[in-house]
């Protein structure tokens, strides 16, 4: 498997493609900087929930987390109209996760998703 890192060429990223136990985000090219950044948030995301959060999470708390962690990195890199898009997403899983995840309090989130110690 070839692991391509995210630079200015590669705009675009496919979703999560298993590999045995290892996720791998497929990186292509053509999109704006804004949405490269919140596409490689939400599926490295994923990568790190897959490692890190119970199987089992319901698809709103899957995608609600991964669209709450690119939130976070539109925020951080100033693509303010990237995020007010994201945050007007009213779709489920998508929108409807965000929702959910941006209420819950921060100790409440991590006790919802992590997996047991």
């Amino acid at each position: 498997m070839l692991a391509v890192p995210l630079t200015s060429a590669n705009r675009h990223i496919t979703p999560m493609h298993a590999v045995g136990v290892e996720f791998a985000p497929t990186l292509l090219f053509g999109l704006p900087p804004e949405l490269t950044y919140e596409a490689a948030a939400h599926e490295y995301a994923h990568a790190w929930a897959a490692e890190n959060c119970r199987p089992d999470l319901p698809p709103d708390l899957r995608e609600g987390f991964a669209q709450w962690v690119a939130a976070d990195v539109l925020r951080s890199k100033g693509f303010l109209g990237a995020l007010e898009k994201l945050e007007a997403r009213t779709d489920s899983p998508y929108g409807t996760g965000y929702r959910r995840l941006r209420s819950m309090q921060r100790a409440r989130l991590w006790a919802a998703i992590r997996k047991e110690e």
